[in-house]
């Protein structure tokens, strides 16, 4: 035996394609985001930006649930753009005006995403959190460092967040799942002692959440540092999961929370779209010409279980 691998029980509940989510968190949350959205599920991945740490990542549920606005206060002008603390770097403007109608935008959009969700998949980073005026924010936005504060949030303030956001929740969405995980990606900038102790923080938050009967964790972080413990699933950065651990990952997702009949739904898809990316060399050619046309019944009759919509309209293109 040359692995020490990690067995998970199948959860309760299980996705469907028929199912929105939600996903919110760290990059980690992206990843995973873009697994389900590439197949086919219906999914918005974290309309916020990039989120670590657990404060702001409740705090921007509680204020989508309750379609409370942002404040003010929180816009900030760095080196000639504007942005908020609370959001990811990439929403910024020109101006603090158009800030604002861009933020007014997201939160319609994500106050609408959690109200449809039938699962709330949040991934989180990092304990380590940044304040300014006695607020804990989600990026610093290359501010002087001098104007924040930075601390490890404790067990207990991991959890009266997710508590202080709960009641919110279910008044908009009673019938959401949680899916909870812990980012395997270390934030070596904190070295790797902090990254230990932040990790370890959030894991034992987790666990305590798990009493709540919405909540389940996935363990994405264990299978990272336990199963897979070698570099080769590294990128060059020796930091960030590679493809081949995400597909990992995704597998052992896939068997936890989809049914066998859903599995096999992704991977007719995932047939099909390897059909799709194929480029010829004589696209007019009768051969490549009957390949498409085979292709396209094909997705026409899973078109019943999964929204093909637009990739059809573009194969009906290259048929001649």
């Amino acid at each position: 035996m040359f692995r020490t691998e990690i067995s998970i029980t199948p959860h309760q509940h299980l996705i469907t394609h028929q199912d929105s989510i939600l996903t919110i968190g760290s990059c980690f949350a992206d990843v995973m985001g873009n697994r389900m959205a590439e197949s086919k599920f219906s999914v918005d991945i974290n309309p916020f930006g990039t989120v670590y740490n657990p404060v702001s990542i409740f705090k921007l549920l509680s204020q989508a649930a309750s379609n409370t606005s942002f404040t003010k206060e929180g816009i900030v002008e760095s080196q000639g753009i504007y942005q908020h603390f609370d959001l990811h770097s990439k929403f910024g403007k020109g101006t603090k005006e158009e800030l604002q109608a861009e933020v007014q935008q997201l939160e319609q959009k994500a106050t609408k995403a959690l109200a449809d969700a039938k699962w709330l998949i949040i991934t989180l980073g990092t304990a380590v959190v940044y304040e300014r005026s006695g607020e804990i924010v989600a990026n610093c936005h290359k501010v002087p460092a001098s104007q924040f504060s930075k601390r490890i949030l404790s067990v207990k303030e991991v959890i009266r967040a997710y508590e202080n956001v709960r009641n919110q929740l279910f008044q908009v969405n009673p019938d959401v799942q949680m899916i909870v995980t812990v980012s395997p990606v270390r934030h070596v900038k904190d070295t790797l002692v902090v990254n230990s102790q932040s990790k370890s923080i959030l894991r034992v938050a987790v666990a305590e959440m798990t009493a709540f009967p919405e909540v389940s964790y996935f363990p994405s972080y264990e299978i990272m540092m336990d199963d897979l413990r070698d570099y080769r699933f590294y990128e060059k950065d020796m930091i960030h999961p590679n493809e081949t651990a995400h597909d990992y990952i995704w597998e052992k997702f896939s068997g936890v929370y989809f049914d066998e009949p859903t599995r096999q739904l992704i991977l007719k898809w995932q047939k099909l779209k390897k059909n799709l990316e194929h480029k010829p060399f004589h696209p007019a050619s009768a051969h490549h010409q009957v390949f498409l046309k085979k292709t396209l019944e094909e997705m026409e009759q899973l078109s019943s279980q999964l929204n093909l919509e637009q990739e059809i309209q573009a194969l009906k293109k290259e048929i001649l």
